[in-house]
C-alpha cells in the first residue's frame, strides 16, 4: 500500500472512530423503536384473535393480513431507511477529505439525460432520477460519476402510472481527445437489460397482465378449453407486442457488428459490438480490457457497461450502493476496508484516465 493511501485510510479512520458512540445511540434508538413496533403487532395480532373469536374468520384474517404485513414491512424496511439517513447525515464529516486528496467536488452537475438516451447501453426510458453527484479533475482531465436510476414510465389507462426499472447503479463519464468515428458499446453477458428494448421488468409485467384472465376462469371453475383459450389470447397479444418492438430495436441495432477479442477470459464475460471494427479492436486493447475488469472488481459488481461514443467514454455499473459508502449503520465507524474501497472505487477510474492519457493529445 502507497503512503498516500494508507495516509487518507488511517487519518479518516481516525477521524470517524471518533462517532462511534453516536453510531451506538443512533442503534439504540432504532432496538428501542422495533421492539415497540413488534409490541404493536403483537397487541394488533390480539385484537385479531378477539375479532375471529366473536366475528368469523372473514373480519379477522383481513385484520390479521394487515397486521402481520405493516409489522415487517416496519421492521425490514426501517433499519435500511434508517441506515441511508445516517450515511447522509455524516457526508459533510468527511467531505473535505474526500475533496482535497481527490481534487473533486462531491456537489457536480448532473448528467444529461439526452446523453444517456444516446450511448445505446439501455433498454428504452424516459424517466431519469440522480443522487449524489462527483465532479473531479484528474491530470488536467475532468470527469464525472453520478448515481442514476432509469426508468420506463407506462401511463394506462385512469391515469394509473407504472414505473418499470431499466438500470440503477453509477454512471462515470470520461472525455476523449478525438471524436470516434462509429460507436464501440461493451457490456456483460448476463446484462438482461438489452440496448433499445423493453426492459425485462415491463415483459415481465406484461406476462402477468396476459396470464390474468385464465387465472379469473380457473377460480370461477370453467372448462379447460375455456381456459385453454382464456391463456392463448392475451398471451398471443403480448408476445406479438413485445417481439414487435424488440424485432424493430433490433434493425436499429443492425448497425452494430460483433467484436472477438483475442483475451478469452474477456470474450466469456463481455460482448463487444461496434460500428467500425478497425476503430473498436484498437480501442478495446488488453490494458483498457484489465481497467474495465479493474472498475468492476472495485466496484463489486457483476454487470458493467461501456461505450465510446462521439468524443466521450461512458461507464455504467449496475449497483444498489450509495457513491459515499464510508460510514455504515450497521458497521464501526472508521472500518479501513470500507474507507479503502471508496478509495479503490475512485483510483480504478483515475487509473482509467491514465490508460487513455485523456489528459494528451495523442489522438488514440
Amino acid at each position: 500500500m502507497d503512503k498516500s493511501k494508507f495516509k487518507f485510510i488511517n487519518d479518516l479512520s481516525i477521524k470517524l472512530s471518533r462517532y462511534e458512540s453516536t453510531r451506538k445511540e443512533y442503534m439504540k434508538f432504532l432496538i428501542k423503536f422495533e421492539a415497540i413496533t413488534l409490541l404493536i403487532t403483537f397487541f394488533v395480532g390480539y385484537i385479531t384473535y378477539m375479532f375471529i373469536w366473536n366475528y368469523g374468520w372473514a373480519d379477522g384474517l383481513i385484520l390479521l393480513v394487515v397486521a402481520i404485513l405493516l409489522g415487517l414491512f416496519i421492521v425490514v424496511a426501517f433499519p435500511f431507511h434508517y441506515d441511508k439517513i445516517f450515511s447522509s447525515d455524516f457526508k459533510d464529516t468527511y467531505r473535505k477529505e474526500i475533496e482535497e486528496t481527490f481534487n473533486i467536488n462531491i456537489r457536480g452537475k448532473a448528467i444529461d439525460s439526452d446523453f444517456l438516451l444516446k450511448c445505446d447501453l439501455f433498454s428504452d426510458f424516459n424517466v431519469f432520477h440522480n443522487d449524489d453527484v462527483i465532479q473531479g479533475i484528474h491530470n488536467g482531465v475532468e470527469y464525472r460519476i453520478t448515481e442514476a436510476r432509469l426508468e420506463l414510465k407506462d401511463t394506462g389507462k385512469n391515469n394509473s402510472n407504472y414505473n418499470f426499472k431499466v438500470f440503477s447503479g453509477i454512471v462515470i463519464d470520461l472525455p476523449l481527445n478525438k471524436t470516434v468515428k462509429g460507436k464501440t458499446i461493451i457490456t456483460t453477458k448476463n446484462d438482461i437489460n438489452k440496448t433499445k428494448g423493453l426492459p425485462v421488468s415491463f415483459i415481465i409485467y406484461a406476462i402477468f397482465i396476459g396470464l390474468a384472465p385464465s387465472a379469473i376462469l380457473v377460480a370461477q371453475g370453467h372448462k379447460l378449453s375455456t381456459i385453454l383459450i382464456g391463456l392463448f389470447i392475451p398471451l398471443s397479444i403480448v408476445a406479438i407486442i413485445i417481439f414487435g418492438y424488440n424485432f424493430l430495436s433490433r434493425l436499429n441495432a443492425r448497425k452494430y457488428s460483433s467484436a472477438k477479442l483475442e483475451d478469452i477470459s474477456f470474450n466469456n464475460r463481455f460482448v463487444v459490438k461496434t460500428e467500425d471494427q478497425v476503430e473498436g479492436r484498437y480501442l478495446v486493447t488488453p490494458a483498457f480490457m484489465e481497467r474495465l475488469m479493474g472498475i468492476q472488481t472495485a466496484f463489486g459488481t457483476k454487470n458493467i457497461k461501456c461505450a465510446f461514443f462521439d468524443d466521450k467514454i461512458l461507464f455504467a455499473i449496475e449497483t444498489n450502493k450509495d457513491l459515499f459508502e464510508i460510514c455504515s449503520f450497521f458497521q464501526k465507524m472508521g472500518d479501513p476496508k470500507i474507507i479503502q474501497n471508496f478509495y479503490d472505487e475512485i483510483v480504478s477510474i483515475q487509473n482509467m484516465i491514465d490508460h487513455f492519457k485523456l489528459n494528451e493529445k495523442t489522438g488514440l
